[in-house]
């Protein structure tokens, strides 16, 4: 299945607005139902909060397995929510031993550069 945004299949921000409705009005399934329909079409704010019903058990039963693979999807994408919840996770958002096909190196080859906790 292909989650990659296409603009043209519908607006992707009006549906997840509407779940958002349903889950503030106590729908916590028609609100995941929501979510998850513009999830699968590719929204990565969707695959985020989606990721969150699950981990959270918002109209679904908690499933870490089905947790990392909305937020992935959806940091893959480079919403940031989700980087840095996979972040958090200690999860690599790419393959970090995959070859970075301009440069003929992988991911940890790359300097880190550490930053001060606040």
């Amino acid at each position: 299945m292909d989650h990659m945004i296409n603009p043209k299949e519908t607006n992707f921000e009006q549906l997840f607005e509407s779940g958002w409705n349903c889950y503030e009005v106590g729908d916590k399934a028609k609100n995941l139902a929501m979510w998850k329909e513009a999830a699968e079409l590719g929204y990565p704010k969707a695959q985020h909060y989606v990721a969150v019903c699950y981990k959270s058990e918002i109209g679904t039963k908690k499933d870490k397995t089905i947790t990392l693979e909305w937020h992935r999807m959806s940091a893959q994408q480079l919403f940031l929510r989700a980087i840095n919840r996979m972040h958090e996770l200690g999860e690599w958002i790419f393959d970090p031993n995959e070859t970075d096909s301009w440069f003929g190196t992988t991911l940890l080859d790359y300097p880190v550069i550490l930053l001060p906790q606040s």
